[in-house]
């Protein structure tokens, strides 16, 4: 009867395995969230970019949070396959230990999502909108010289605000 008691733990199983397992599983849910997050951020910014762009209305709102939902898809599905290559590459440089290359995995992948979010939203609204590429590049403001580089001046009174503002 006691072969058959449920309460009694395997040959083959630890507590601490079981524990060890969730943590497992916990972190490798997590793999999509750093790029589901970068995508709808990208995806949302990216839409305000757009050429001609009437923001008069609400209306733009809702596109723009399409656009981040896609990203978000997209995001999630990239973030997984790398999180996942990320994953199978450590194993074999760690065999044995799953918990060290899931949090590895997920510890580069938001690194990785961190760093590529400002090249995709440089790029991309030229991919997407090649009119972009034709439009003139703001004017820059051209910064006045400082008084204090400038020979100070003969006045007296002119002499004692140059003298104060140029200590």
């Amino acid at each position: 009867m006691a072969e058959n008691d449920p309460a009694q733990p395997g040959p083959g199983s630890s507590p601490g395995h079981s524990k060890q397992s969730l943590a497992v599983v916990l972190l490798k849910l997590c793999w999509p969230l750093p790029g589901a997050l970068t995508g709808a951020a990208v995806g949302f910014h990216v839409y305000f970019r757009q050429p001609g762009l009437n923001t008069d209305t609400v209306a733009p709102l809702f596109f723009a949070g399409f656009w981040a939902f896609c990203g978000l898809l997209i995001g999630t599905l990239c973030s997984s396959a790398v999180a996942l290559l990320i994953e199978h590459g450590l194993s074999r440089w760690l065999p044995g230990k799953p918990l060290i290359t899931a949090s590895l995995s997920l510890l580069c992948l938001i690194g990785l999502c961190y760093v590529l979010r400002a090249p995709l939203e440089a790029r991309l609204p030229v991919l997407i909108w090649p009119a972009l590429e034709k439009l003139p590049a703001r004017p820059q403001a051209v910064p006045t010289p400082s008084p204090c580089t400038q020979t100070p001046p003969t006045e007296r009174k002119a002499r004692q605000a140059w003298d104060l503002e140029c200590r």
